[in-house]
């Protein structure tokens, strides 16, 4: 148990790191689009911040460079398909997992957005200020979260 924590762990240190090798001219990520279908909850946020598309491009990169433990983006996928196969007392389970990872999905790209776009300036406002600032995008999502429906 723990690989979702783990991997985000990961994900997130990778993040920074890769921020670090852009501004040095090496980074990892190129920010090219991946095939595949995205959700509406994360075009959202991609809509209301700027430079989230980039980001979440960066990210997703990333996301398949750690994902020896669990690939975050397909979780989403599978707890869909788990959630087509089992009886209905058991689609509860699977619909309360993909909700959890559909939020972390949001917020990591949340925080890519943040650290690409702030990397430069030495991270000159924190993680929490900036999610402050961007506090009508997210609360929105907050209230749209719950209702997720794999669309």
């Amino acid at each position: 148990m723990g690989k979702g924590r783990t991997t985000t762990g990961m994900v997130c240190a990778c993040l920074i790191q890769d921020a670090k090798r852009q501004l040095a001219g090496n980074g990892v990520t190129k920010g090219t689009p991946r095939d595949g279908h995205e959700y509406e909850l994360i075009d959202k946020l991609c809509d209301a911040l700027p430079s989230a598309e980039v980001a979440k491009h960066r990210l997703d990169e990333i996301l398949d460079l750690c994902s020896g433990m669990q690939n975050l983006r397909e979780c989403i996928g599978y707890a869909k398909q788990m959630y087509d196969k089992e009886t209905e007392d058991r689609r509860t389970f699977w619909k309360r997992m993909a909700v959890n990872f559909i939020e972390r999905r949001i917020y990591l790209v949340a925080f890519a957005t943040y650290v690409y776009g702030h990397a430069d300036k030495d991270y000159d406002v924190t993680f929490v200020e900036f999610c402050t600032r961007h506090h009508h995008v997210l609360q929105t999502l907050a209230r749209d979260v719950p209702k997720f429906n794999w669309e």
